[in-house]
């Protein structure tokens, strides 16, 4: 077996394997700036493919200026933590 598909530990997490996802802007958020949860989200087809570790990427910012696009996702208020706290945890 390749040494890809046994597990590793890292900062005293054990992962499945050695597949990692680097930083990936691919979802898309309400015009408000939480995650859009109706249109599609790559990183839960690959975290269902057994991704052993997911860096996240793509927040627009930290203010509404920030964003880069419209469809954006943003981080600019304690009310867009449900929303980044349910798209983790779907992963």
């Amino acid at each position: 077996m390749s040494i890809l598909f046994t597990p590793i530990k890292m900062a005293g997490i054990t992962l499945e394997n050695r597949i990692l996802m680097s930083a990936a802007a691919s979802w898309k958020a309400t015009e408000s700036g939480d995650i859009d949860f109706t249109k599609p989200i790559p990183q839960l087809e690959i975290a269902k493919g057994g991704c052993g570790l997911m860096i996240n990427g793509g927040v627009g910012g930290v203010h509404p200026s920030g964003r880069r696009t419209k469809d954006s996702p943003l981080f600019d208020t304690y009310d867009r933590v449900a929303s980044h706290k349910k798209f983790v945890d779907m992963i």
